[in-house]
């Protein structure tokens, strides 16, 4: 397997990492790390990695983040994932994400009254004809040709799989833990983002309530989390 290393630097794009919420306590320019794996001949793994404005990594920071921004954390089944790098609120292609529908099990802080919302996600895969529509994509693809030799015909055909470094893909059918927000500038009604990537999106076990550490791959109490939601 090679490792391909290119820089990315976009404002925009660390408004959609961050939460639009959260851009103004963060420089305005931040540089984030860029690392292609190629997992197959058809295959390129783009993880993203990069300082965040909150340590989610640790209970203190995580539960500063959902008293800070988070509008809604809740339980709930994924009903259907696509990917996609549109952005109808500002009409640009940037970041790839994932969106779909996801059915309400249990509200955990916050107003959800709706049964049914519907949900975007940082990282998604893409046909690489579709990743390169993003404006800051060409620039991407023409420093990864010419600093790791790798031939632009050789990408046409190939998807991207493009992600926070460590987080995980989420799956139809699956029930999950997530920390959402919504801001009426950007968002429709009862749309959200998911956001803090394998820190904010946890497989749950209902019965007995468990969630998954997606670092270790263990099922653990909520409360080792340093969250009280009643459990």
């Amino acid at each position: 397997m090679r490792k391909l290393r290119i820089l990315l630097t976009s404002v925009l794009s660390l408004m959609l990492l961050l939460g639009c919420q959260v851009i103004n306590k963060v420089p305005d320019t931040v540089e984030l790390e860029n690392d292609y794996e190629v997992l197959a001949e058809n295959i390129i793994v783009e993880s993203i990695s990069g300082d965040l404005a909150y340590a989610l990594d640790t209970p203190v920071g995580l539960q500063k983040a959902i008293d800070e921004i988070i509008d809604v954390v809740a339980i709930v089944r994924i009903n259907s994932v696509n990917y996609s790098n549109w952005y109808p609120m500002t009409k640009e292609y940037d970041l790839p994400y994932t969106y779909g529908e996801a059915s309400v099990i249990e509200n955990l802080k916050g107003e959800l009254l709706a049964k049914k919302i519907t949900y975007r996600r940082f990282g998604g895969i893409l046909p690489y004809e579709e990743y390169i529509k993003a404006s800051n994509a060409s620039e991407k693809v023409t420093r990864l040709q010419k600093e790791n030799n790798v031939d632009v015909d050789s990408l046409k055909g190939t998807k991207i799989i493009s992600r926070w470094d460590g987080d995980i893909e989420m799956e139809v059918g699956k029930t999950y833990l997530v920390l959402m927000i919504n801001d009426p500038k950007f968002h429709q009604e009862n749309e959200y983002w998911f956001e803090g990537y394998q820190y904010g999106l946890r497989e749950v076990q209902l019965e007995p309530l468990k969630i998954k550490n997606n670092v270790t791959g263990e099922w653990e109490q909520l409360s080792a989390l340093g969250l009280n939601f009643g459990y």
